[in-house]
């Protein structure tokens, strides 16, 4: 297939929308020659930038939909060759950062736990995201019970978000 200036155009412009979009058979290296063929001319310096801002759009969109999937082993549509590789990669990266970062922090909340004093409550109101050491960013509903550590249930009894729970 041959490339046109328009038609470059029309793939960025498609590739402007969430979803990425199907490539023409060996878009990037059709692309490429296109520009070597109009070599010192505006269009060149033009297309350059078209096709460079296509790559950058689809690199996003990859790399955030890897990080959405990477706890799947869905392949996405509409990749190139050179995309899925990396694709791949980097959902395997993803997922050994993530495997690592478990590891870690579950030494680090077994050894926690162990010398956290906590008291059990039942929330008077809703509560919408706090975060607490030992569970993270978390919401409470009214009526919820939960046993939490002391110091925080005491600064929220204060406050009259809970009652103590026996």
């Amino acid at each position: 297939m041959i490339l046109t200036y328009e038609k470059i155009r029309e793939v960025k412009l498609n590739e402007k929308g969430e979803k990425l979009q199907k490539l023409p058979p060996n878009f990037f290296e059709n692309a490429f020659n296109y520009i070597k063929l109009k070599k010192g001319t505006y269009e060149e310096t033009s297309a350059t930038s078209l096709v460079f801002s296509i790559f950058e759009l689809r690199l996003k969109k990859i790399v955030n939909l890897a990080i959405l999937l990477h706890k799947t082993n869905q392949i996405l549509e509409n990749l190139e060759p050179e995309e899925e590789k990396f694709y791949l990669e980097l959902v395997e990266k993803l997922r050994e950062f993530k495997d690592e970062f478990r590891r870690k922090y579950e030494f680090v909340e077994k050894n926690d736990k162990n010398n956290i004093e906590t008291q059990k409550v039942k929330f008077l109101v809703d509560l919408p995201e706090i975060f607490l050491p030992s569970l993270g960013v978390c919401c409470f509903r009214k009526n919820e019970i939960k046993e939490i550590e002391k110091e925080i249930a005491n600064f929220l009894l204060k406050k009259g978000f809970c009652e103590l729970v026996n």
